[in-house]
């Protein structure tokens, strides 16, 4: 029998949105290298699995969301990773099919990413 990978397993693809949860809910705190300790190796394996599949629009969300976080969770001084985190976020999402950007969440997530960018603008 052939083994699954593990991103097709429903339940690995839960922890690691629980993981990401977490990487946030650590960075709001302040501890902010924590946060990137977990969320790193999140986005590393997002980008591997986006990769694989590129018609898989649930991985690019899922990588989209990682890199969010990922952007959140960076030093204040690190403006330019946090701004190429975003802006690649934005791109993946400028890249779905029509039909998907108009959903709720999409919208919820583009929200987000303005909300951040607006954010680094205004550290001038």
């Amino acid at each position: 029998m052939a083994e699954r990978s593990p991103y097709n397993d429903d339940r690995r693809r839960d922890i690691d949105t629980l993981e990401g949860i977490r990487a946030q809910a650590i960075g709001g705190e302040g501890h902010l290298a924590e946060a990137r300790a977990i969320i790193d190796p999140l986005v590393a394996t997002g980008r591997e699995r986006a990769a694989t599949a590129p018609d898989d629009l649930s991985r690019r969300m899922d990588l989209v969301n990682a890199l969010l976080i990922q952007a959140i969770v960076q030093e204040p001084t690190a403006r330019t990773e946090r701004r190429t985190r975003l802006e690649e976020a934005q791109a993946l999402l400028a890249s779905l099919p029509t039909e998907m950007t108009a959903t709720t969440s999409v919208r919820k997530t583009q929200a987000r990413i303005a909300a951040e960018q607006a954010k680094l603008a205004g550290e001038k």
